[in-house]
């Protein structure tokens, strides 16, 4: 493109913008196509209540120039995305997906649910060790606290 003013002060530009008439840009190039150009025309209107409300406007004109047609763009990804599904494993149905998901979840408890079970009796068994050992310490006597006991003297070697 080429720049409408040929000025580098930066007033000076604001000044001719404000003041200069809008050349229509089928004017410098025919083959532009006259929706574009009544596109710029409404972009560069001097009037702000001629111009465009706001950039959906906007982009919906610009859509219609390109002949693009109006879609519902979250809708269209997920469809995008369940067809590579089915492309990748077309063999599987939606219910046999279903059914696996909550195979893997039951699996998933079961396996969360026998750790811990693991880990109760780990810490019982480890606790009643324990209470046995003491137990049987207190039983059978060490030959040190018998003889304590009958008055004699025990040397630590």
């Amino acid at each position: 493109g080429t720049k409408p003013f040929k000025d580098s002060d930066k007033e000076t530009v604001f000044q001719r913008i404000r003041e200069t008439k809008y050349i229509p840009a089928r004017k410098m190039n025919s083959t532009i196509p006259k929706k574009v150009d009544l596109i710029v025309k409404k972009c560069l209107e001097r009037n702000p209540k001629n111009r465009y409300e706001d950039v959906k406007a906007l982009i919906a004109d610009i859509e219609e120039c390109l002949g693009i047609q109006k879609s519902n763009h979250t809708a269209d990804l997920i469809l995008k995305y369940l067809d590579n599904e089915a492309l990748i494993s077309p063999s599987i149905a939606y219910s046999e997906i279903e059914l696996d998901n909550s195979f893997f979840k039951r699996i998933k408890w079961a396996l969360v649910l026998g750790f811990l079970c693991s880990l109760g009796i780990g810490f019982s068994a480890g606790y009643f060790a324990k209470i046995k050992h003491s137990a049987e310490s207190n039983f059978y006597p060490t030959a040190k606290s018998i003889l304590q006991k009958k008055g004699s003297t025990v040397k630590n070697r």
